[in-house]
């Protein structure tokens, strides 16, 4: 299954045809308070036995091979490709022919909770149904595997989210997520972001030019110093009114007499966060960011010194 193909099955409601782990996934848990509709769904699930912890245990069986986070890339302990990609998505006949045990009892694992969770799918599956606007925060999906998507949801609305390197950087030092292929260095760190984010704004900006009425651009900063203005914005991108439910929940996401922890969503002031790393980062630093991100930086209108 493509990457594209996911996708498409989670807009269109047909969970059955995703992974097991996707039903089962921690977030399903954990993210509860932002997601009360699938409250019955989550019940159904530990009603039969099927809890986070499970799919962490099964996910756990499979460090080894592939990262904690399933990263794509390399593994800094030994520099090779971790093979994990080869065995979780290559098609029957296609990657390495050799399958290490762990990927057999990882197999074992999800299937087992497979069979406990299918029972619970059609709760989630109506909510996803009755919904008016079936959307998704895609961290990994890329620019490469949007136009595939577009052959099959033509009518898709994409909303490009980028972020500021240099602001990029320093929410990875602060909450410890420096990617593994970096070893830990935030300027390399930064410099593998900002290839990945020039390469699928290059991407967008061919696939405008097939699908003009397809594409969004937002910059994180600007979303964070003008919450609302924003928030109208992306409404009327979509050709909807935005419901009062949402100002209200912007508004307070955004201006909360108390900030949330490291993965929350809640901020005291958005546009001090957005703007926190030129303070609280090196000059030195800063100017290497700005160096190895330069091409980004001009082509997203950021400035090079503030």
């Amino acid at each position: 299954m493509t990457l594209a193909t996911a996708v498409h099955n989670l807009l269109k409601c047909s969970l059955d045809q995703l992974p097991v782990d996707v039903w089962i996934h921690r977030n399903n848990f954990d993210n509860l308070d932002h997601q009360r509709q699938l409250e019955d769904f989550t019940n159904c699930l530990r009603a039969n036995h099927v809890s986070n912890r499970d799919h962490v245990h099964c996910r756990n069986l499979l460090t080894d091979q592939c990262g904690m986070s399933f990263e794509v890339g390399l593994d800094s302990n030994n520099l090779k490709p971790y093979v994990c990609h080869d065995h979780l998505f290559s098609k029957p006949g296609e990657g390495n022919t050799s399958v290490p045990a762990a990927f057999t009892r990882y197999a074992q694992c999800i299937s087992r909770l497979g069979s406990q969770a299918w029972r619970c799918l059609p709760k989630a599956t109506s909510v996803c149904e009755k919904s008016q606007i079936r959307s998704l925060k895609a961290v990994r999906f890329n620019m490469d595997a949007m136009e595939e998507l577009l052959t099959m949801a033509p009518d898709v609305k994409v909303i490009h989210y980028i972020r500021d390197p240099r602001g990029v950087a320093r929410s990875r030092v602060r909450a410890k997520l420096l990617s593994r292929i970096a070893k830990g260095n935030m300027v390399t760190d930064a410099r593998l972001y900002c290839e990945k984010a020039l390469h699928d704004v290059m991407i967008r900006r061919h696939l405008e030019q097939l699908h003009p009425s397809t594409f969004m651009q937002m910059r994180y900063e600007d979303l964070a110093q003008d919450p609302m203005g924003a928030t109208h914005k992306i409404y009327g991108f979509l050709g909807l009114p935005v419901p009062e439910n949402v100002l209200k929940w912007v508004h307070a996401s955004t201006h909360a007499s108390m900030a949330g922890g490291t993965f929350s969503t809640v901020r005291k002031n958005s546009s001090e966060t957005a703007f926190a790393w030129r303070s609280e980062m090196l000059p030195d630093a800063i100017e290497s960011i700005n160096k190895v991100c330069s091409e980004l930086l001009d082509v997203m209108d950021y400035p090079l010194h503030v």
